[in-house]
């Protein structure tokens, strides 16, 4: 499922690995992947905050606009 079941439980090192490696997304394709992958580690403090940008160009199905504050949040 992604975590590390130890003492403690950690996200998993690939994980973390495969979103600091991840494209900046081009498309709805690539954003949801993105976001799907990053989604899964709920123990990010403020993570809905940090990534409502991202969230909000899902709404825009025919207008996807990657600006500052998009980049910022990603």
């Amino acid at each position: 499922m992604g975590h590390v079941i130890s003492a403690k439980v950690v996200a998993d090192p690939k994980k973390i690995k495969d979103m600091n490696d991840w494209p900046t997304p081009k498309d709805l394709t690539s954003l949801r992947g993105f976001l799907g992958l990053t989604g899964y580690i709920r123990f990010v403090k403020n993570y809905g905050k940090i990534a409502w940008p991202l969230t909000q160009l899902l709404k825009k199905k025919d207008n996807f606009q990657w600006g500052p504050e998009t980049q910022q949040a990603f």
